[in-house]
């Protein structure tokens, strides 16, 4: 009986913190592996971590242009981080490419 009654109280808990951890990540997308993991590693040392989908294009162009001097990546790099955090991106379904 209080085996049973245990058992229950704790799927009940469960049930109520299940929601609250956001469920697996979205799959990344071929093109961006690289790229997550160089975010995952590097940004967000110096400041407030941003992930992929809080910002539009047009916030994330403006903040990481201050960033361009200091952080060392290729244009090519740059322009893969954008649209790896973008905001349309993840709309227009990038994990999909």
């Amino acid at each position: 009986m209080r085996a049973s009654l245990l058992a229950a109280m704790c799927a009940v808990i469960f049930a109520a913190l299940a929601p609250a951890c956001g469920g697996p990540a979205a799959p990344i997308a071929p093109r961006f592996v690289g790229i997550a993991s160089t975010h995952r590693a590097k940004c967000g040392s110096c400041h407030a971590h941003v992930e992929p989908g809080e910002k539009s294009r047009e916030q994330l162009e403006r903040a990481l242009s201050r960033h361009h001097k200091r952080v060392r990546l290729s244009d090519e790099d740059w322009a893969l981080m954008v649209d790896y955090l973008a905001a349309d991106a993840r709309d227009g379904g990038a994990a999909a490419d």
